[in-house]
């Protein structure tokens, strides 16, 4: 992953004139990765907490077991609550469409682990939370 930044410079102008001059400066993420390959996204932990506003949230630890990077918004998702016995109390997918609305893009460079805390509201049943991740490929 490499950051490309552009920055315009200003032109010296002629003495005696006035006016404005706009100047851009952006960077832009560049990813670089081979022709072939997928990433393996695995999901390390998954654990109930809370997000700045109280709300109850899953965060999940994935990591990516390759060379090649991936993003979370080419996967699916599902998330499960269990009660204090393992027992289901809800279940929800959601499809990479879902995670890009409300994600965003998700990098996951080779060899790399991340947590994210993911902003999908909770029920208030359960005290466990399990994650599977399937990688629909690059979006």
């Amino acid at each position: 992953t490499f950051m490309v930044s552009v920055a315009q410079q200003p032109v010296a102008l002629p003495a005696g004139t006035s006016g404005i001059q706009l100047l851009y400066d952006f960077q832009v993420v560049v990813n670089v990765a081979p022709l072939v390959g997928e990433p393996d996204l695995q999901v390390r932990g998954a654990e109930l907490t809370t997000d700045d506003r109280g709300v109850r949230r899953a965060a999940v630890t994935i990591s990516n077991d390759s060379n090649v990077h991936g993003y979370l918004s080419g996967a699916n998702l599902r998330l499960e609550l269990q009660d204090d016995r393992g027992g289901r109390v809800w279940s929800q997918s959601y499809s990479p469409d879902d995670m890009r609305a409300r994600v965003g893009i998700g990098l996951l460079q080779p060899g790399a682990t991340r947590r994210f805390l993911l902003p999908f509201d909770l029920p208030t049943e359960g005290t466990r939370i399990t994650a599977e991740v399937s990688y629909a490929g690059r979006r």
